[in-house]
């Protein structure tokens, strides 16, 4: 299945990592964000079932201020990538209030906050630039 993200690129024109809701990784603080995408536990590690980095499964999914121009007013490009490449600590959940359009890339099982995060960077190769 392809997973699609808007996302800030890299002067190498892969995907910005990041805890900013346009990079690729998840936002964990009041301090950086107003939304959280994942709760962090008070030892510091995420599990599943409970957020993560927010994915939809077609661009006609994405709103036109994430879509660049022409199609939308967004600065971001447009990235995707197969689910199976998400790799061995990362997994794709369905949103269950709207499974066939949204869903979550959260990890496998409980792990640090850090190892998830860099676990979602280690994914940038496997972006394909759509948009």
């Amino acid at each position: 299945m392809e997973l699609i993200r808007a996302m800030k690129r890299c002067e190498n024109g892969l995907p910005r990592c990041g805890e900013r809701g346009r990079h690729l990784g998840v936002r964990v603080s009041k301090e950086t964000s107003s939304v959280i995408d994942i709760e962090v536990d008070s030892t510091g590690r995420v599990r599943p079932g409970i957020g993560g980095m927010s994915v939809v499964l077609d661009t006609r999914y994405l709103p036109p201020a994430l879509l660049p121009p022409p199609i939308g007013y967004g600065k971001d490009s447009v990235y995707s990538i197969e689910e199976r490449n998400l790799g061995p600590m990362l997994c794709y959940r369905p949103d269950s209030t709207r499974a066939s359009e949204h869903g979550f890339v959260e990890p496998k099982s409980e792990i640090a906050i850090e190892a998830y995060q860099a676990a979602l960077c280690a994914t940038a190769r496997s972006w394909r630039h759509l948009l």
